[in-house]
């Protein structure tokens, strides 16, 4: 409210500091979230509440939500989900969100202001396919097999601080949906993470 000035006109400086607190508190819910997530997940294993839902709305209410995070550093988030219209799956809506808000969020985080994130759709042998690319500073050969541990953190100039617990989480929720995620990157260009699920 404050920043919509429901409550009386901002100058330039008054809003820029209310939008990093904004942008300070919702990292520290993600964190204190994916931290809840990870005891509960080594308390028992998730337990997926499924539903039958279009894919592409799905994709793109979440990229929409996401949009003002991107406006604010400048990137751009393009949309190419064609291959999959129409296409219904059956998941946990609230479990493969987190999945997909993760994936963009550490596209944002891992590339520069002013650059592209892309987003893709591939239907194959029976598996659709969302593939979500970066570029920037990529991630090294030695990393690419470590970063789906719980607690690993990634060095990178463009990365704020974490848990190290987003992609371990988005791994689990994956292979609760029997799918899997990979990632390709090539250090210091650019980086793709590729999540498949069966339909």
């Amino acid at each position: 409210y404050l920043i919509d000035g429901r409550f009386g006109t901002l100058n330039n400086k008054q809003l820029e500091i209310l939008k990093l607190m904004k942008a300070s508190n919702q990292e520290l819910k993600e964190l204190i979230e994916n931290m809840l997530e990870t005891y509960r997940l080594e308390q028992k294993k998730i337990k997926l509440d499924k539903s039958k839902n279009y894919l592409n709305p799905f994709i793109n209410s979440i990229v929409e939500e996401m949009g003002q995070i991107a406006i604010e550093t400048d990137h751009k988030i393009s949309v190419d989900i064609s291959q999959t219209e129409n296409i219904e799956l059956e998941f946990d809506v609230f479990q493969l969100k987190r999945v997909i808000k993760n994936l963009i969020q550490n596209a944002l985080s891992f590339s520069p202001n002013s650059s592209e994130i892309i987003i893709r759709s591939e239907l194959y042998n029976e598996k659709i396919k969302l593939l979500f690319t970066n570029k920037g500073s990529g991630i090294s050969a030695d990393d690419l097999d470590l970063i789906f541990q719980k607690y690993y953190c990634g060095h990178s100039k463009f990365r704020k601080a974490g848990t190290g617990l987003g992609l371990y989480l988005s791994q689990q929720i994956v292979l609760a949906h029997n799918g899997k995620i990979e990632v390709d990157s090539s250090k210091e260009e650019e980086t793709t993470f590729v999540l498949s699920l069966p339909f």
